[in-house]
């Protein structure tokens, strides 16, 4: 993947790289037994970005900062399926659990049940603004 620098250099910070690949049993099994339809961006997604955590400075909150994580197994305790599965009724599509972001107070967001790359490019793209 290309990415922009500031957000390159913090993944790399907390351990990424373009080959990572994580261990996704434990986040596989969480997230069928949950009822979730894990498809191959899903994997992808997992491998590389699977359990990383992040802060940021927050938003309008001076020296304070944000955490944003990238842990299903977390992320799963925090909403329930059938929430999940009402959103799925509005946007007529599948959605998985990833994560959450401004210290879990946005948990029913694209951030934690993307299924497709477009909105992670979405919120990539964000957090490197906040970043600069």
């Amino acid at each position: 993947m290309n990415f922009a620098k500031v957000i390159s250099d913090e993944l790399k910070k907390k351990g990424w790289n373009s080959e990572r690949k994580i261990d996704l049993k434990e986040i596989m099994n969480t997230l069928n037994e949950e009822g979730y339809e894990i498809n191959d961006n899903c994997i992808k997604f997992f491998e590389q970005f699977g359990m990383l955590e992040f802060e940021h400075p927050a938003y309008r909150v001076k020296n304070q900062n944000e955490r944003i994580h990238f842990n299903p197994l977390e992320s799963c305790g925090h909403i329930y399926r059938e929430k999940v599965e009402i959103y799925e009724l509005r946007i007529g599509e599948s959605l998985v659990v990833i994560g959450e972001a401004y210290n879990g107070n946005l948990t029913r967001c694209y951030l934690k049940m993307v299924k497709s790359s477009v909105l992670m490019i979405i919120f990539l793209r964000l957090w490197e603004i906040r970043l600069k």
